[in-house]
């Protein structure tokens, strides 16, 4: 009977729905409109629930009105040093080139009245911060989930010539992921080396290879949750392995007698 009610509250617990956060909107830069006024280049964020939420790029003045959006993807990167120069890049997590959509600026209506958001009290307060520039997030279901309204926009203009610089712009726009996946491989290699192969008394030995392998495994975890849950692009985890080796090998070249047995 125990055996039931421990496999019925497991089930439960398997089954028990995720709970769902309220959309978001993360602040990447602010811009002058042509005539001068500022702009917000923002990512709005859905609920992807157990998953990668889904993103759009927006552009919102001050006034709280969002003038343009892009498609909707499971990333996506943005270049915009200026408004005549303002690019998104959605892409996922297999393919290493995205398409650029560039901002068409001469079909932007300017003038575009803001939306009516129904908001708490605590959201209109931080909404209000986010717009004076005092916050670089808001939170709010009233905001819109992107990926059921936003497949195409027609004021972003796709171009092919963006295909080649389509690269350095993923990288650059996870170079956080990257570098964390480039610590996570290198730790337990210098670990190895510097604890297990470089010392004589077999107690430091012992606890060096225990050292390593526990860091290993934390370091495989780390970056399976980074592909896995945070969809980490496949170029990037193969750009910070590939970054990885050569560093250690640099490392070995400067520092040969940590590779060498104590033998």
């Amino acid at each position: 009977m125990k055996h039931i009610l421990l496999i019925l509250l497991l089930c439960q617990i398997w089954c028990e729905p995720a709970y769902a956060h309220r959309f978001y909107i993360i602040e990447d830069s602010r811009i002058d409109a042509p005539d001068g006024s500022p702009l917000i280049v923002e990512r709005l964020y859905g609920d992807g629930i157990i998953g990668m939420d889904p993103v759009s790029l927006q552009i919102r003045n001050l006034g709280g009105a969002v003038l343009a959006h892009s498609q909707t993807s499971t990333h996506v990167a943005t270049f915009c040093p200026h408004i005549n120069y303002c690019w998104a890049f959605p892409y996922n997590p297999i393919l290493p080139l995205s398409m650029g959509l560039r901002l068409d600026t001469s079909n932007v209506d300017w003038n575009t009245p803001p939306p009516v958001y129904t908001l708490s009290k605590e959201e209109a307060g931080e909404f209000s911060a986010y717009l004076a520039g005092h916050r670089r997030i808001a939170h709010s279901d009233s905001f819109g989930y992107p990926s059921t309204v936003r497949d195409k926009s027609p004021l972003f203009i796709p171009s092919f010539a963006s295909l080649l610089i389509s690269p350095a712009i993923i990288l650059f726009d996870q170079a956080d992921k990257v570098f964390i996946i480039m610590f996570a491989c290198i730790l337990p290699v210098l670990i190895y080396r510097y604890i297990y192969q470089a010392q004589k008394r077999r107690a430091i030995k012992t606890a060096g290879i225990i050292l390593s392998i526990l860091t290993g495994l934390c370091s495989c975890a780390l970056i399976i949750v980074l592909t896995g849950l945070f969809g980490t692009p496949l170029l990037c985890t193969l750009v910070a392995i590939f970054t990885a080796k050569h560093i250690l090998k640099y490392i070995q070249r400067i520092h040969p007698s940590a590779s060498l047995n104590s033998h």
